[in-house]
């Protein structure tokens, strides 16, 4: 299985998000929202099995804890990030097809593009801090061991690269660089949030 993590802070953009998401039986896509905020109203997702909505007993901008509550419900396979803000890469479904079948543990970083068309990173492994939280897909073993971190415990501003540092470190360094786009950053930010 390939999990899709989004952490909800934008919903107005979650039928734009969803039309982008192959239709494939081995994708399931983990959406967790505050307790707090409206419900979700986008039929098409409600009805969708592949779809897990989790209900976080936490403020809308408590992004770590629902972050947390999906990882944790993440048994198998491989799991990538998708923001709210942006729409799913097809090579992200290509790259995760191609590592499936040989059961590959550890990260796989690709080049992430800006919502112009520009490159915005280049596949590099965690140590660097060039990275962002959608341009990598992890095998899900590393889950019961690394959490998504709370930003109060950590000393740096940049969680995603704190994050997946702990995970290529969990897998002794094990990591895949894909020289292909697999996501892009903020396709859909309206700098309604920013």
């Amino acid at each position: 299985m390939l999990h899709i993590v989004t952490a909800l802070y934008r919903p107005e953009n979650l039928l734009e998000i969803y039309k982008s998401i192959p239709s494939h039986e081995d994708i399931v896509w983990h959406i967790a929202k505050s307790d707090k905020t409206e419900k979700i109203k986008v039929q098409e997702i409600l009805l969708d099995k592949r779809i897990q909505i989790y209900e976080v007993d936490c403020l809308d901008n408590e992004i770590y804890l629902k972050k947390r509550k999906i990882l944790s419900n993440i048994k198998d396979g491989y799991f990538c990030f998708l923001d709210d803000d942006t729409i799913f890469h097809e090579n992200m479904y290509l790259e995760y097809s191609k590592v499936k079948n040989e059961n590959f543990e550890g990260l796989i970083i690709g080049r992430q593009m800006d919502k112009f068309n520009r490159i915005k990173l280049t596949p590099s492994v965690p140590k660097s801090g060039k990275i962002d939280m959608n341009n990598v897909i992890s095998n899900s073993s590393c889950l019961p061991h690394v959490e998504w971190p709370n930003p109060q415990d950590i000393k740096t501003s940049n969680i995603d690269y704190f994050f997946w540092l702990m995970v290529w470190e969990f897998f002794k360094y094990k990591v895949k660089l894909i020289n292909k786009t697999i996501s892009i950053y903020n396709k859909l930010n309206n700098q309604r949030h920013r």
